[in-house]
């Protein structure tokens, strides 16, 4: 294996670009997070329902 696919995300429309930075960090934090085994059970199903939510245009944008 080559190594993990890098994390992108997709900016929404009219997201600002401080907002998309901010938001793509927590997405990318929680994916090495995930790929790192960083969480325990409880958490892990903490982390997905908020990396859900930050993929999530309706919840997020601002």
């Amino acid at each position: 294996m080559d190594g993990w696919p890098r994390i992108s995300s997709k900016r929404f429309d009219g997201e600002s670009m401080d907002t998309y930075r901010r938001r793509a960090a927590q997405i990318a934090e929680i994916i090495t997070g995930f790929r790192m085994g960083r969480f325990d059970s409880e958490t892990a199903d903490e982390m997905e329902q908020r990396l859900a939510d930050l993929q999530n245009p309706i919840l997020e944008h601002h």
